[in-house]
């Protein structure tokens, strides 16, 4: 399924890198600020990149690809959330 989006995802993907990027800076961030992580910021958090990287799929995608590329950056957005939400509730 991927490679029939691979021209969507080739246009996107030095924004979608920064958008990532971004996102992962302030979760670190957000993780060493506070003690307890607020749930509702790390979602507000998320909310944002995925908006960062639906921007770029509107102008350089078709619908159908732009769907895809949100579905694959949610999945991967809250893999990394998780990630990072156990390195900090348990240090190993």
């Amino acid at each position: 399924d991927y490679l029939s989006h691979s021209l969507c995802m080739k246009a996107v993907s030095a924004h979608w890198d920064d958008c990532y990027l971004h996102f992962q800076y302030l979760l670190r961030l957000e993780l060493r600020a506070t003690a307890d992580s607020d749930f509702d910021t790390m979602c507000c958090l998320r909310q944002k990149f995925l908006l960062c990287v639906d921007e770029a799929a509107d102008i350089a995608c078709n619908l159908d690809d732009a769907l895809f590329l949100r579905k694959v950056t949610a999945t991967l957005s809250y893999t990394e959330h998780r990630r990072l939400m156990c390195q900090r509730e348990y240090t190993c």
